[in-house]
């Protein structure tokens, strides 16, 4: 009897439902095994054979599930490094000192943003608009509501200090701040929020604003320039003051006192203790002169010593822009050792010239609406010499620069005017090859737009917009840090 094929075997119908025998079927299905053998042979290597192949398919699988362990294990810690080095160069990134470096990086680029023509153009228009706000708003409440121009004083007086002392502190102007016209913004503090019913307090506060705080608008030549930011603080320490104890004294706020008396005609029956109001403007102007004096040559006197950038009222009146009485001094043989002395005297004298006008004004409104008139008069009059004496012919040099661009195809800086002419001009070759650039104080908008005709270069070349020297000097002289 002839034992049956292994393929007989495996392709039998009861071993086609069984997956080992498929397999055995797959790998042996060519295998001819000798007729001879007999069955139990037969079926014994079958038995092996299957049992053999089995085991290797499981081995194969283990080995393949080991290596997909394996390989997700490398990979989880491959990513669990990677992530590590990813974390630990994020924490360096955000290091102190890199995190220093970045925002005086970032600064540098947004102070050179702001520097640009754009910006600075859209700064100067906002600027303009909301000085004219302003000033509308408070002629308004001066003719409207006078009893309530404290309240809008006050209201402005915080934000332009603060933006004051920022921009003073980043050229290093910020002791200006110290100045008596700043004290006396807190002597009229004090007297809204401390000691309102004190009468001889407000007169006392009167005869200070309205006598140096007035007066340094004509000495140190305030303008109304609605642009320009700085302008308008100067002329607001200066001159809202005295607008404000004007509408308190003669238009009285309830809670106010001004008079021994206070009732309905107080504004017209209030009489001033000259002994008394003049003895504590004194003795207050003395303490202020003082603590001056004590803050700047005493506490922080190394500090100006060492550092000759940083400007006081002292050290501009004697250096900078030498005051002429110092300047008569110095030429009779003064040295530098008695500036302040002699500022200081010619201070206290100033002071008390000025006092003297508010003595009398104080008991008429009429010769008090005058003199805050002719004022007024005064600082609108520096501000159109400004517009039309200086920003109208700066503004006819940098359109030559500009049309000289458009003319020669070659880049035009748009000139930032400083106080200062450039420290090294360029050569008079140089000169005709590219204009030069006025820098002045304050920045003005480029023309928007620029002559493209035949005729350009035949303009540049007649034309001759130079700025004049007086108006050079004089745009020094008044944008100066006032110092009362």
């Amino acid at each position: 009897m002839d034992s049956p094929s292994l393929n007989n075997s495996i392709d039998s119908p009861s071993m086609r439902d069984n997956w080992e025998e498929k397999i055995i079927a797959d790998l042996y299905g060519e295998i001819e095994f000798d007729a001879n053998e007999d069955e139990n042979g037969n079926t014994l290597l079958q038995t092996f054979a299957k049992r053999e192949v089995i085991k290797e398919l499981l081995r194969e699988q283990v080995k393949v599930v080991q290596n997909l362990k394996k390989a997700a294990s490398n990979t989880f810690v491959n990513q669990r490094e990677v992530m590590r080095k990813s974390f630990d160069a994020q924490r360096k990134k955000i290091s102190r000192d890199n995190i220093k470096r970045i925002l005086t990086a970032k600064k540098k680029q947004m102070e050179t943003k702001m520097q640009t023509p754009p910006f600075l153009r859209t700064q100067d228009k906002v600027a303009f608009t909301l000085g004219l706000i302003v000033l509308l708003i408070s002629e308004f409440v001066l003719l409207i509501y006078p009893q309530f121009m404290w309240m809008w004083y006050t209201f402005l007086l915080v934000p332009l200090l603060l933006a004051r002392y920022y921009v003073y502190s980043k050229s290093k102007f910020h002791y200006f701040m110290l100045d008596f016209c700043y004290f006396a913004q807190v002597m009229l503090l004090v007297y809204f929020f401390a000691v309102p019913h004190n009468h001889i307090w407000f007169q006392v506060v009167f005869c200070a604003t309205n006598g140096p705080l007035l007066a340094g608008v004509v000495m140190w030549r305030n303008s109304l320039v609605f642009h320009d930011l700085d302008k308008l603080t100067s002329v607001f320490i200066h001159l809202y003051p005295p607008l404000v104890t004007f509408c308190l004294r003669w238009f009285p706020s309830e809670g106010f006192h001004i008079c021994d008396d206070p009732g309905p005609q107080c504004p017209n029956n209030c009489s001033l203790n000259y002994f008394i109001v003049i003895s504590l403007i004194m003795v207050i102007y003395l303490l202020w002169q003082f603590m001056y004096l004590f803050k700047t040559e005493i506490v922080d006197g190394r500090k100006l010593r060492s550092d000759k950038q940083i400007m006081t009222s002292a050290r501009w009146m004697s250096e900078v822009r030498p005051h002429p009485i110092w300047k008569y001094f110095k030429k009779r043989g003064a040295k530098e050792n008695h500036a302040i002395p002699v500022l200081v005297g010619v201070q206290l004298l100033y002071t008390i010239a000025t006092v003297i006008p508010t003595l009398i004004v104080f008991n008429s409104f009429t010769l008090h609406v005058i003199y805050l008139s002719l004022v007024s008069l005064i600082c609108i009059w520096n501000g159109a010499n400004f517009y039309f004496d200086i920003f109208s012919e700066t503004y006819t040099k940098r359109l030559k620069v500009e049309l000289a661009g458009a003319v020669n195809s070659t880049p035009v800086t748009t000139p930032v005017m400083s106080s200062s002419p450039p420290p090294n001009p360029p050569s008079p070759s140089v000169q005709k090859k590219e204009p030069s650039v006025i820098k002045e104080i304050f920045v003005r908008d480029p023309p928007v737009e620029i002559i493209h005709d035949s005729d350009s270069k035949k303009i540049i070349e007649d034309s001759n917009f130079e700025l004049p020297q007086e108006s050079a000097s004089e745009e020094i002289e008044e944008n100066h840090p006032h110092a009362e």
